[in-house]
């Protein structure tokens, strides 16, 4: 556990900080004495405000001596808060004062991800290192209270981090079922599960207009809307971002690899018909959103929240779903237990979990998920130079592919001179998958996958992923060969060959052609 103290003995002083303030995003702050960093306790303290940072003085707040225990991740900004012995009451320090918005970082500090941090340090040994941490590596929280109440995991996921939950299906489990098992789906989580009583949930939509239209549903009343079942693949939008970092060089967001994906069959009510019911006009839909509120909070107490387009929620053919059942069954409680928003085809932050709450407005959600998170840059853009107000929000996703066997490094029996490949495509916004490409040579020549499984869906509704199979040739004298695979869609998209054309400071939509190596026993 991460500690803010302060010892009169030996002035082990270091930025004194304030929590008397609202509670919206983590403010970050940072001491420098004699132009040199110090060691780091990571603390946070949120504010909407903008709040003076004198490098002499540190932030001007106080905790009135009380020891502050931090929430060292969280689904927004990291702060910091820096100390040392100062044991030579002279010591001098510069006094340029630096202003900061809450939530931003301080310029001129090296960024670590989530996964590098946990490398170093325990409950019973503070680690030191001055940086910036960003948002979406979430996030262990110090305060144990907060997840108590966890649901009971699968043990054969990929636990990327523990508090929240994040994890990832083995490969060798996306291919042996076309729908994922309900234990088996990836997890990904921004903050603790909250506990929520179907019987008492209530969901509220509010319609603002020249009038403000409110109604709330219990989930008997929503099973009075017609029911339906829609076949869609859940998609994070950093899946493959492990590759990213390995091939071009690091980014923010965990370390996801091929397994932020999974299908499943959703049963529910189509999100349109309660927002027609709940007064909003199919005609005047133009620049106006959706807003999703969870009821799983942060650290601060702000719910999770983002939105989509209020025209691309009222298409007939979205296939946006208010869903209670996941392959079948009530949802469970890692997956939004009782009720939660599916939007198909677009990233998986989309389809808010433990909803709570609907609201029309002009207005997208203000949340920093929304607005500070899930946009993507060209690869020249930095986190300085990165303007999140102007980059559009992702509401639908790539064509993508993975071979999920064999895996890398594997050792493989060729069988009659070739291989057998074994992997998922997927494509966002409806699209089907038309092709899976396997080469062995390079790129040089390429053998289509023969077998593909898909959903007998609709054109322009294929929401579920492709599982494809293919036979792949390789020479006799050959005793190790590099796989390469991608897909085309129905659009005729397809993936690009270099994660450096498509590199980006957040990580996401990760779609190059995906390459593994194996050995060959002939």
């Amino acid at each position: 556990m991460y500690q803010c103290s302060e010892t009169n003995k030996t002035r082990e002083t270091f930025c004194d900080i304030y929590f008397e303030m609202s509670l919206k995003k983590i403010l970050l702050g940072t001491v420098f004495l004699r132009n040199r960093y110090i060691g780091l306790s990571s603390v946070s303290t949120i504010t909407d405000k903008k709040y003076r940072f004198d490098e002499s003085e540190g932030f001007l707040f106080r905790t009135k001596g009380k020891i502050l225990t931090a929430a060292v991740f969280s689904s927004v900004l990291i702060g910091a808060a820096v100390n040392e012995q100062i044991k030579d009451k002279n010591v001098k320090s510069q006094s340029n004062d630096v202003v900061i918005e809450a939530g931003e970082k301080l310029p001129d500090l090296p960024t670590y991800t989530a996964e590098e941090v946990s490398k170093h340090g325990d409950n019973n040994r503070n680690c030191s290192a001055p940086g910036n941490l960003h948002d979406d590596d979430v996030i262990d929280h110090s305060d144990d209270e907060l997840w108590v109440k966890e649901p009971v995991r699968d043990n054969r996921l990929i636990v990327k981090t523990a508090k929240p939950f994040n994890a990832e299906i083995p490969a060798k489990y996306q291919i042996k079922f076309f729908d994922t098992p309900n234990e088996l789906f990836y997890v990904r989580q921004h903050m603790p599960v909250p506990e929520l009583d179907a019987d008492d949930h209530r969901l509220k939509v509010t319609v603002k207009g020249s009038k403000i239209r409110t109604e709330e549903f219990s989930l008997r009343d929503l099973d009075k809307f017609r029911r339906v079942t829609t076949r869609a693949a859940l998609m994070c939008a950093g899946n493959r971002r492990s590759e990213m970092n390995e091939q071009v060089k690091p980014v923010k967001g965990i370390g996801w690899m091929g397994g932020a994906i999974s299908n499943a069959v959703w049963g529910g009510v189509y999100l349109r018909d309660v927002l027609l019911y709940s007064g909003v006009d199919p005609e005047d839909t133009k620049g106006k959103h959706v807003i999703f509120t969870g009821a799983d909070i942060d650290a601060t107490g702000v719910n999770f929240s983002t939105s989509i387009p209020l025209d691309m929620a009222m298409n007939p053919s979205s296939g946006i779903l208010l869903a209670t059942t996941m392959n079948g069954h009530p949802l469970p409680p890692d997956h939004g237990r009782p009720l939660r928003v599916v939007v198909p085809g677009a990233p998986a932050v989309r389809s808010v979990k433990w909803l709570q709450s609907i609201t029309v407005s002009e207005d997208e959600s203000p949340s920093h998920w929304h607005q500070k998170d899930y946009r993507a840059f060209n690869p020249s853009k930095t986190w300085e130079t990165a303007d999140f107000a102007t980059a559009p929000p992702v509401y639908s996703l790539p064509v993508t592919s993975a071979i999920c066997d064999p895996a890398d490094g594997d050792v493989i029996s060729v069988k009659n001179g070739a291989v057998q490949v074994r992997g998922y495509a997927y494509s966002g916004g409806g699209a089907k998958i038309v092709r899976v490409d396997v080469s062995a040579d390079g790129g040089r020549s390429w053998w289509e996958a023969r077998e593909l499984q898909a959903d007998a869906a609709p054109p322009q509704q294929h929401y579920g992923w492709t599982l494809w199979t293919a036979s792949v040739p390789v020479a006799t004298q050959q005793k190790e060969v590099e796989l390469w695979a991608k897909a085309t869609d129905s659009n005729f998209n397809t993936q690009p060959e270099r994660f450096n054309d498509i590199w980006n400071i957040r990580g996401i939509l990760s779609n190059a052609y995906h390459r593994i190596k194996i050995k060959l026993v002939h």
